[in-house]
């Protein structure tokens, strides 16, 4: 009876022993799978985290954005005299305003071949632009000068003038040109009225803005023939003549106010015509002024009417002992 009972508490102990171990092994299998699921679902999420949605991609940090197109200010023209806007690739057009007809042509005509072979060492172009020319002719008159100059500033794109040849053309041309707001530059214009008079320390009568020469001013020249014929012919009376031209008067008249600074004597001031061909009168007075001094004179003789004023000057300085210092050039 005793050995029955052991055996029967031994299965139920064993009995109980092996529930507790299925049970155990039961436990820790859904632990495990619970832990599994878990780590799953976190790599599930962490993987739906990091991937992009279909609709809108997120921009890659590393592009950088469209640069966004500021148009240029529109240019202010801040200069005094005006200023010419020339769009890419359109030309440079420069003009010449020179005299290229009549008795002085040649000299007009070799300034407007000096801009033709300056603008050939430039290949005709500058700052990528080609250059065109425009040549007028000023005649050597204040009439050819305005009508010339009239001319070029209808066109708005010319942005300068090379002239005039003649102080007497430039002077309405420069007016013209300033007032369209160009700038003009001449080789040979020397009237001190251009510029300044006397040189350097007030304004010349016909001064304008934008207008320029490379050429001297006469108050140059007249002040160095003053100063030769004082100085080294030692001669102390003078007579001047000129043909009224800006340039002829411009020159005598700074010849006889430095002829008298430096202690000289004009006898005679006069003018003549430039039409007349018959130049005995006013040369009589001069030699007759030149014999009842009993000095010999002195006459700067500035005229284009050259010929004949040069032979008829010569015979009355050889016959009455006169000294003649003929003065002829541009203008």
């Amino acid at each position: 009876m005793f050995k029955r009972t052991l055996l029967v508490l031994s299965i139920i102990i064993f009995a109980s022993l092996a529930c507790q171990t299925v049970t155990g092994r039961s436990e820790e299998s859904e632990d495990r799978e619970a832990s599994e699921d878990r780590e799953a679902s976190e790599e599930r999420e962490a993987s739906e985290e990091t991937e992009a949605p279909d609709e809108a991609e997120a921009p890659d940090e590393t592009e950088a954005p469209d640069e966004i197109e500021v148009p240029d200010p529109p240019y202010e023209c801040t200069d005094d005299i005006g200023c010419v806007e020339i769009a890419p690739g359109d030309p440079v057009k420069i003009a010449s305003l020179q005299v290229i007809s009549g008795s002085v042509a040649s000299l007009g005509t070799d300034q407007v071949r000096g801009i033709e072979l300056a603008m050939a060492a430039r290949d005709n172009q500058i700052l990528g632009h080609p250059i065109e020319l425009q040549a007028e002719d000023e005649g050597c008159s204040a009439a050819g000068g305005t009508a010339g100059a009239s001319l070029l500033v209808a066109d708005p794109q010319i942005i300068g003038i090379v002239g005039t040849t003649c102080s007497g053309a430039a002077i309405p041309a420069s007016q013209i040109m300033s007032q369209a707001g160009l700038v003009m530059i001449s080789g040979s214009n020397a009237a001190p009225s251009l510029t300044s008079q006397p040189l350097g320390i007030t304004r010349g009568q016909y001064w304008q803005p934008g207008y320029f020469r490379t050429s001297h001013n006469d108050e140059v020249q007249g002040t160095a023939a003053a100063n030769f014929a004082y100085n080294e012919l030692g001669i102390t009376r003078a007579a001047s003549i000129h043909d009224g031209d800006f340039y002829t008067e411009g020159l005598a008249t700074v010849f006889n106010r430095e002829f008298e600074a430096i202690g000289g004597e004009i006898v005679l001031a006069t003018a003549i015509d430039r039409g007349d061909t018959d130049m005995r009168s006013v040369l009589e007075s001069a030699a007759s002024l030149c014999l009842s001094l009993l000095t010999p004179a002195f006459w700067i003789i500035s005229s284009r009417v050259s010929s004949f004023l040069l032979m008829d000057s010569r015979s009355f300085a050889i016959a009455h002992s006169c000294f003649v210092i003929f003065q002829n050039r541009t203008f």
